[in-house]
């Protein structure tokens, strides 16, 4: 297994959770609009930005039971919806 990740001062594992894989970009992709204009030969090309970073990992969560494991789902939850710093 690979081990896992802090996210808003908290390491995955205190919910239990297992990571089985992960696919973590090196760098983001470069945004690139192309525009054209009735008239002018060709496209402009504008490479202004960067695309937004997808972080994919396919988790295990651990528990002793149904419940156990609802309770753990909404802690999750709650810790990853909000904006925080994230360290792999």
């Amino acid at each position: 297994m690979i081990s896992g990740f802090t996210f808003r001062q908290r390491h995955s594992s205190e919910f239990g959770i297992i990571i089985k894989s992960k696919n973590v970009p090196s760098k983001p992709a470069v945004r690139v609009e192309k525009i054209k204009v009735i008239g002018k030969a060709g496209t402009y090309k504008f490479e202004d930005a960067n695309e937004d970073m997808v972080f994919e990992f396919e988790c295990i969560i651990s528990g002793r039971n149904i419940l156990e494991l609802e309770q753990k789902m909404g802690q999750i939850s709650a810790w990853i919806s909000e904006k925080g710093p994230l360290v792999i």
